[in-house]
């Protein structure tokens, strides 16, 4: 189990990487960082890393860690109701699907 210096740990780890400029190492401590958080019912500072994490990964074009971090998102979208939309869970899901199909066509067409 994960101590409370865990995530001080690791957001230290963080700002080291990022004066590194080690993207990779910086997108691994952000998933890293957005799961503990999320099983620490931390759900809204999760979703703010994993949507740090999903612009990395889209930066370092890496689809299936694309789709990884868009399926954690539209689950802590729906567990918070964290959405612009009038149905939270409905655009959560929309969008979310979206995304899976738009990579899978993407991944055809290369």
């Amino acid at each position: 189990m994960k101590t409370p210096d865990d995530l001080t740990r690791l957001q230290t780890a963080l700002r080291q990487a990022r004066q590194q400029t080690d993207p990779k190492r910086q997108v691994d401590l952000l998933e890293k960082i957005g799961q503990l958080e999320a099983n620490r019912g931390m759900d809204n500072e999760a979703i703010s890393t994993y949507t740090e994490a999903l612009a990395a990964y889209e930066k370092l074009d890496e689809p299936d860690h694309i789709l990884q971090v868009l399926d954690t998102l539209s689950v802590l979208m729906v567990k918070t109701e964290n959405s612009q939309c009038s149905s939270p869970s409905r655009y959560a899901r929309y969008q979310t699907g979206l995304m899976i199909w738009m990579m899978r066509i993407v991944r055809c067409t290369s």
